[in-house]
C-alpha cells in the first residue's frame, strides 16, 4: 500500500465526541503521560498514550513542541497575522501501523475530500480531528514505527493542523492542508536552530 499523512479531518459521517477515545479504550499502551506544555503558540495540554517505551513519547513531545514554537514564525513568513480563538486540549494516539489503519479508524476519515481524492487503499502515517467543539479535545494519532525524519515530518504536520484550527485561520480562506505541507519543509530547516530547542527530558 502507498502511505499518507492524512490532513484536517473537517467533517465525518460517523464523528461523535470522544470516538476515538472509545475506540482505543482496548489497545494496550506501553505509556500513557498527561504533558502540559507551553509554547510561543500558547499553551495547550496533552494527553499521551504510545504502544512503545517512554523515549517515544518524550520525543513525540519534544517535536510537538518545537513544532509549536515555530508556529507563529512561520506564520509571519508567510506574511499572515493571527491570535489564538481556541483552546482546546490533545488526544494523541502513538500507535502501531495497523492500529492505525484498522477499519474503525478509516471510517471516521473523510475521503470525500478533495485533498484525499484516491488515496482510500493508502496506509495512513498519521492523522487529526479537531474535535466536535472545543470542549471535545483534538485527536492525533501517529505511527510510532516511523524512523526519525518521517516520524518528525508526520508530528510537525498534525501539529500544525492543530495550531491551525486554534488559530481559526480557515475563517481567512486558508488551506489547512497547504500550510501543513509547507509548514513541514520549515519545520525540517528549523529543528535544529538552538531558538525552537527544547529539553530532551521532557
Amino acid at each position: 500500500m502507498k502511505k499518507i499523512i492524512l490532513p484536517a479531518l473537517l467533517s465525518s459521517a460517523v464523528a461523535y465526541a470522544d470516538i476515538h477515545a472509545d475506540m482505543m479504550r482496548t489497545v494496550e499502551f506501553e505509556t500513557t503521560r498527561e504533558v502540559l506544555l507551553e509554547t510561543e503558540s500558547g499553551d495547550v495540554s496533552i494527553s499521551y498514550s504510545g504502544m512503545s517505551y517512554e523515549y517515544k513519547s518524550k520525543d513525540f513531545i519534544r517535536h510537538a513542541g518545537q513544532a509549536s514554537d515555530m508556529f507563529p514564525d512561520f506564520l509571519t513568513s508567510r506574511g499572515v497575522s493571527a491570535t489564538r480563538c481556541r483552546a482546546q486540549e490533545i488526544n494523541v494516539y502513538d500507535v502501531e501501523t495497523e492500529v492505525l489503519n484498522q477499519e474503525r479508524v478509516r471510517e471516521t476519515v473523510n475521503w470525500s475530500d478533495p485533498n484525499r481524492t484516491g488515496r482510500t487503499n493508502w496506509n495512513m502515517l498519521g492523522l487529526y480531528e479537531k474535535g466536535e467543539s472545543v470542549r471535545v479535545p483534538s485527536t492525533i494519532y501517529t505511527d510510532i514505527d516511523l524512523y526519525t525524519a518521517d516520524r518528525m515530518r508526520i508530528i510537525s504536520h498534525e501539529m500544525y493542523h492543530f495550531w491551525h484550527d486554534q488559530y481559526c485561520l480557515s475563517r481567512q480562506g486558508i488551506n489547512s492542508e497547504e500550510m501543513a505541507q509547507a509548514f513541514e519543509t520549515f519545520y525540517r530547516e528549523n529543528v535544529y536552530n538552538s531558538t525552537y530547542r527544547r529539553p530532551y527530558s521532557q
